[in-house]
């Protein structure tokens, strides 16, 4: 069976750092105190993060399987962690460094193993990365179906 790449870019929502009190709730791209951004430092991993998923939606687009997660939302993250794990057979090293969330924010998992964390200055290397796994998956996917062709034509 054929499957996409599975990409999950990690990295936190403004919307769900400050608390959500009747007066102390900042939110949304906007939230500015004396001219500058509440969250700088998260407003500019958003934009790093934002570059790559760009980069990788250009590149690959219906190659790829790509989800952008806050690192809070449990109730999406580990059951995708877990079906990457089940599809793709990462490492256990690596099984479990995603699974008890052994990662920085931003991070980036790949078929279930953490890619990268933290440094995103390159986004050629993330592409490249992806691009030799839609390789291999492609070269499965045909030997899959040579199998399946030989295996009619000894039957016929």
């Amino acid at each position: 069976m054929h499957f996409k790449p599975s990409i999950i870019l990690i990295r936190e929502t403004d919307a769900q750092l400050t608390g959500s009190g009747c007066c102390g709730k900042l939110e949304g791209d906007n939230a500015k105190f004396n001219d500058s951004f509440v969250f700088a430092e998260t407003r500019k991993i958003k934009e790093t993060m934002g570059d790559v998923f760009q980069t990788l939606t250009k590149r690959f687009s219906d190659s790829i399987e790509m989800s952008v997660v806050d690192p809070r939302n449990f109730l999406y993250l580990y059951p995708k962690i877990l079906k990457d794990v089940f599809v793709f057979r990462p490492s256990l090293k690596s099984t479990l460094k995603a699974l008890f969330m052994m990662i920085a924010v931003p991070s980036i998992i790949i078929n279930g193993e953490i890619f990268r964390t933290s440094d995103f200055s390159n986004n050629e290397e993330v592409a490249q990365r992806i691009e030799s796994l839609i390789t291999a998956n492609k070269e499965k996917s045909d030997t899959q179906k040579k199998l399946v062709n030989f295996n009619k034509a000894s039957v016929n």
